[in-house]
């Protein structure tokens, strides 16, 4: 099957893990926007508290991210995917996605017949979304909980 050629079959499946309060997973997957960003800081792994910055929103407001940390999603077949460097910002209305971002990262992304197509650095698929009716991605991706999966004896 050619890069381009994504069928269902090999689509993430992603998993969550919740407390029960519901959650926007929707993420608008964004051209313009240089940072991932998420008011859920319950999703963040590896959070860092001192990575705080200003975020100037298109109507010029502004809202202050009060930290950064990672997201593991879990795709099909057991296989996970890091989402580096995701800002928490609260009072953030949607989550936003940066393709710029997964980029620079090593992401490929494809647009073709309608569809958003992003592939891992292995170019493994990892999402596919559709063009909704406002001409924009979306995708529902669930953060999920990270184990560790490494341990060393200290002596």
């Amino acid at each position: 099957m050619a890069q381009d050629e994504v069928s269902d079959e090999d689509l993430v499946l992603l998993v969550a893990t919740s407390d029960g309060t519901p959650h926007s997973e929707a993420w608008y997957l964004d051209i313009g926007c240089f940072n991932h960003m998420t008011d859920h800081k319950e999703w963040l792994s590896d959070f860092d508290a001192s990575r705080r910055l200003k975020i100037r929103l298109a109507n010029s407001r502004t809202l202050a991210a009060e930290g950064m940390g990672n997201i593991v999603i879990q795709r099909k077949y057991g296989k996970a995917t890091l989402i580096e460097n995701v800002l928490f910002v609260p009072g953030m209305k949607c989550n936003l996605g940066s393709v710029r971002q997964l980029v620079e990262k090593g992401f490929s992304i494809i647009t073709k017949h309608d569809f958003w197509k992003l592939f891992d650095t292995n170019q493994k698929p990892v999402l596919k979304s559709p063009l909704s009716k406002n001409r924009t991605f979306q995708a529902n991706i669930r953060a999920t909980e990270v184990h560790c999966l490494i341990a060393t004896e200290l002596n």
